[in-house]
């Protein structure tokens, strides 16, 4: 379908977002008119004159809302063209069509507003053709499913749908035309989009992230990875899709339209992209959607040192010595004694999360000056794989001058077995 301008003292047009124009330059002249000029943007185009008239077809990727001009010039006189006329293109959207249904706006029975009348659409040969521009319509991605069907017991008022269409069209209307009919049939289409995409959440180190932002994990710590949808259709299941290492999905069902995923003692092997898949069966059709990604990498430094007072030039394991800790972008600092319910198993995990074997014992012992330092406030078992898995920390400042720090006594792993005893001190006020 064109929208079409043939009097040029109309001076405005309003088309259909995705729809054609049929522009008319025309002139009321015994004298023969040789070309005619249309202009607009930075666009000149220029046709002979038949019986003193163009047409001038702009497709819907052609068209801007903007001012038009139509100009010509007499076979008597070529070159010399006359004073332009002006009209007005406004751009409407082409919101004329709708999937009456109450899960979601790309499922339901096909409505059309013509004439400013909603009514439901009828054709016999309706198609998947016919269905697949709808869906572009809307912006509901493409055609799974479309059928026809008898909806109501007695004939009601539908728009009729004459069909041209190839399938590859931007709006209905535009490989179409529509009447006034009575019919007990009704079409229904159901598009691929038929829900947003997953949201993907990223719980690290007590610190949430949404879809846009890189999460920084410590290495050792645990990620909670919440995907979750709408809630439109029940049941389901959720995959977390990794795009790193070689690591196999994880699965399972939806509950409460979401899924918790548990990525425990997270190393720099895991570092990549994570993404949120659901499915789900509706209407006898297999759906997928994924959401964003989220890039979750192991930084550079780690949270947690151990300090023996020993200067080395390479970069081997301690595992012994005053426990340091950072919280964010902030520098190393000790870690003051007053925690109160520092024991065994605290220190198991610095172990752990270290890597240098079990922890034997641990004891406080003190400083002779004043330090800031942070103090950990715990809610550990003690299998965590990371400290701040299941604690946090606080800046903290000691009235007094002398210091209380925790001294660990550590069993040694395989390669340390030379050495008799590891001793690390946590400094607390």
């Amino acid at each position: 379908m064109f929208s079409r301008l043939a009097d040029r003292d109309r001076g405005r047009l309003t088309v259909f977002r995705g729809h054609s124009v049929l522009v008319v330059c025309s002139i009321t002249s015994p004298f023969p008119v040789n070309t005619f000029k249309l202009e607009f943007s930075t666009v000149v185009l220029e046709k002979a004159a038949v019986d003193n008239a163009a047409h001038f077809v702009l497709d819907n990727e052609q068209i801007q809302e903007e001012d038009y001009y139509c100009s010509y010039d007499y076979v008597s006189k070529p070159g010399e063209f006359s004073e332009q006329e002006k009209f007005h293109l406004t751009i409407k959207e082409a919101s004329y069509v709708r999937l009456d249904g109450a899960e979601s706006r790309c499922l339901g029975r096909l409505q059309l507003e013509y004439k400013a009348e909603w009514r439901p659409v009828s054709q016999q040969q309706w198609s998947l053709r016919e269905a697949a521009v709808v869906c572009r319509q809307l912006g509901c991605g493409f055609a799974m499913h479309t059928h026809i069907q008898s909806s109501v017991k007695e004939l009601q008022s539908v728009w009729r749908f004459f069909s041209d269409c190839e399938g590859s069209e931007s709006a209905l209307l535009t490989c179409g035309s529509v009447r006034e009919s009575m019919s007990d049939k009704t079409i229904h289409v159901l598009c691929s989009d038929i829900m947003a995409r997953p949201t993907i959440t990223v719980l690290a180190d007590r610190r949430y992230s949404d879809d846009t932002k890189q999460v920084l994990v410590p290495e050792g710590h645990s990620v909670f990875v919440n995907c979750s949808v709408e809630p439109r259709f029940p049941g389901g299941s959720f995959s977390l899709l990794f795009s790193g290492a070689k690591k196999p999905t994880t699965s399972q069902k939806s509950s409460n339209y979401s899924a918790v995923f548990f990525l425990q003692n997270f190393n720099q092997a895991e570092s990549g992209n994570y993404s949120c898949v659901y499915h789900n069966t509706v209407h006898q059709h297999n759906f997928t959607f994924q959401s964003k990604a989220v890039h979750i990498t192991v930084p550079e430094s780690r949270d947690i040192m151990l300090d023996d007072g020993q200067q080395r030039s390479d970069d081997a394991k301690v595992c012994s010595g005053t426990l340091f800790m950072r919280k964010g972008p902030s520098e190393m600092q000790m870690v003051t004694a007053e925690t109160t319910g520092w024991d065994l198993k605290h220190a198991s995990i610095v172990c752990r999360q270290l890597g240098c074997g079990e922890a034997v014992s641990t004891s406080k012992t003190k400083l002779q000056t004043f330090v800031s330092m942070w103090r950990f406030f715990s809610d550990c078992d003690g299998p965590e794989a990371a400290l701040l898995d299941c604690g946090h920390i606080e800046e903290w400042f000691s009235p007094a001058a002398i210091q209380v720090s925790t001294q660990i006594q550590f069993k040694l792993d395989n390669r340390d077995r030379d050495n008799k005893q590891h001793i690390y001190y946590v400094s607390q006020r």
